[in-house]
């Protein structure tokens, strides 16, 4: 008689869990497909950024470049006191000093932006542990 007493509940309890699987089940399968489509939206944002990356060096490079050819070149001449010194000497050395800023600022975006890709490529590769499904 207990056997049959506790059987309806049991079934309750059966059915319950069945219902508590069905919908974990059901929300690991959304979780699955929005981490899918985020980390294809993920890829797609590093390839822009990769991109615009390149190109904000390159115009950096180019302005680099566009300084370099209008800064005269003079030969180093010995140290004389400053109060010689003309105001377009002065504004050249400043301008030098700017390039030099300016090469400076280029050479660490670019170790960045190596920094940045390699981060890229390594978050791109497949999960070895297993862990990733």
């Amino acid at each position: 008689m207990a056997h049959e007493a506790a059987s309806p509940s049991i079934k309750q309890e059966l059915c319950r869990l069945r219902a508590g699987l069905t919908d974990s089940q059901a929300r690991h399968r959304d979780t699955a497909l929005l981490l899918e489509r985020l980390s294809g939206q993920n890829a797609a944002l590093r390839a822009q950024l990769r991109d615009s990356e390149a190109s904000e060096i390159s115009e950096r490079e180019r302005g680099v470049e566009k300084l370099r050819r209008e800064t005269p070149r003079r030969c180093p001449t010995p140290s004389t006191p400053s109060s010689g010194r003309s105001g377009t000497a002065v504004e050249a050395n400043a301008l030098r000093h700017r390039v030099w800023q300016l090469e400076r600022s280029l050479e660490e975006e670019k170790r960045r932006s190596a920094w940045r890709s390699k981060i890229g490529e390594n978050e791109m590769k497949p999960d070895i542990g297993g862990y990733g499904s």
